[in-house]
């Protein structure tokens, strides 16, 4: 994971670098290719060494990326095979340029990953384009019709602040979407989707739960294990739900001496108290993390790193704070987390109306489309801030195109067991209590929420939204 920013004739992309710099603290460089800027903060993660440094070019592409592609191996060898390429690196930068490069954004379809990528071919033009579900964030300006047109994109709203870009122009660009930018004679784009979930939904796969609840396994499993790729440690998070739970037993498989990490506040949680049992049953080492309540400074400081004011994302990201400065201290620069699952299957307590009003379907497809400005986010900035890269193994593309497209009663067993197709398919391969837990918010589980209440002097929402107001002048 590392840090972008570019656009048309940035004369200050130094103070967006700057503003962006802890997303990536092993390298740093700007090039200039025509009128294109492009910057780049890079945190070494598939390819430690220098060869795989960005801006990246090869032919004539250049390309900056930020994210992961898991299958990039698969893509190497059809690339060989294909067009007879030689490869100087060992990473998966070199090998979405070469991809990009000889079928632009066709070549997309091949990527499995998570990814927020730049590219120009030195004529004047910038194509930029957001993985499939939104795992990694990036924002853009743009103002075509204007006395003053420009484009400029960057990893956070910070980077487009420090450079002095107006807040009311600054968009997130939608998971699977690309836009084509040219400054040829003015900016002008073409916007649209190379990817939409509704158009790859796979339904009418099963008519019970139990061979449905095979397949999901199977499907979580490979999109953990395919997110331990790695040159570099890896570990994950063990909340004591099911969802972090069964990462754990998978990624178990490509690392024998698997870390976990937990935040504690209340030490007779039962979230505590699930994680010990985990941790035990599957042998593996659960670190503590030991969080204090927040300061009004901290709540600041929260808002500032997640550029958000949403309550909920605040008051969890405190403990996500906690957990990324001990990981990080630890030496661990990846961490699998099991954000997304939750909304495949609609297992929130609020859900049940959301079904009733929007139908099941519809109402998870909304409710996991907003995850990328939600949690999958505030996970992504959180991490970054502190150099780890957050990973989500529920995203993995099958795996959200098969829940997203099963019928309620395949994954529900009543509105008490919302995620039976789930829990099922784990029955004697984990604690009988967790398998069986209801879902509890986060910072519900831990009792850190109310501390939030107690520091503030007005009521949190409120707080939250001057707070941010002031932060990105709003």
């Amino acid at each position: 994971m590392c840090g972008i920013i570019g656009g048309f004739n940035i004369d200050n992309i130094n103070l967006g670098l700057d503003a962006i710099q802890h997303r990536g603290q092993d390298h740093r460089d700007i090039k200039q290719i025509e009128s294109v800027s492009f910057g780049h903060v890079r945190l070494s993660i598939m390819d430690t060494s220098n060869l795989s440094h960005q801006p990246f070019s090869v032919g004539e592409i250049t390309i900056i990326f930020n994210g992961a592609i898991w299958n990039f191996r698969e893509i190497r060898k059809y690339l060989i095979n294909t067009y007879n390429i030689k490869f100087n690196t060992d990473g998966d930068t070199e090998v979405l340029a070469h991809l990009l490069d000889k079928e632009d954004l066709s070549g997309l379809d091949r990527v499995q990953g998570m990814f927020a990528v730049a590219w120009t071919k030195g004529n004047d033009d910038i194509t930029i384009a957001r993985d499939r579900h939104g795992e990694v964030p990036l924002h853009y300006s743009l103002l075509e019709n204007s006395l003053f047109p420009h484009f400029i994109f960057a990893s956070e709203i910070k980077g487009h602040r420090a450079m002095g870009v107006d807040y009311s122009t600054i968009n997130m660009l939608s998971p699977g979407s690309f836009i084509r930018a040219t400054n040829t004679d003015g900016i002008k784009t073409e916007k649209g989707l190379w990817y939409d979930i509704r158009q790859n939904l796979k339904k009418n796969l099963f008519t019970d739960r139990d061979s449905a609840s095979k397949h999901i396994k199977n499907l979580v499993e490979q999109g953990s294990i395919e997110r331990t790729v790695s040159a570099v440690p890896v570990c994950v998070l063990l909340s004591g739900g099911v969802d972090s739970s069964v990462i754990a037993l998978a990624a178990l498989k490509n690392i024998p001496n698997l870390t976990s990490y937990i935040a504690v506040h209340d030490e007779k949680s039962k979230d505590l108290k699930c994680a010990r049992e985990v941790s035990e049953m599957l042998n593996i080492e659960l670190v503590e993390v030991k969080v204090e309540p927040p300061t009004v400074d901290d709540v600041k400081d929260i808002i500032n790193t997640i550029e958000m004011n949403y309550k909920a994302q605040i008051e969890i990201a405190w403990p996500c704070i906690k957990l990324a400065q001990r990981i990080a201290s630890d030496g661990f620069k990846v961490v699998l987390s099991g954000e997304g699952s939750d909304e495949l299957w609609a297992s929130y307590g609020m859900s049940y109306h959301g079904i009733e009003e929007h139908g099941f379907e519809e109402y998870r497809l909304r409710l996991f489309g907003s995850q990328e400005r939600k949690n999958f986010s505030r996970c992504n900035k959180i991490f970054m801030k502190y150099g780890v890269e957050c990973r989500l193994p529920f995203l993995n593309t099958e795996l959200v195109e098969t829940a997203l497209g099963m019928e309620q009663d395949i994954v529900w067993d009543t509105k008490l067991r919302p995620k039976a197709v789930l829990q099922d398919s784990y029955i004697n391969l984990l604690p009988e209590e967790i398998v069986k837990r209801k879902k509890m918010a986060f910072q519900d589980g831990m009792g850190i929420k109310e501390e939030f209440e107690k520091i503030l002097d007005k009521s949190p929402k409120m707080y939250y939204n001057e707070t941010y107001n002031k932060i990105f002048g709003v």
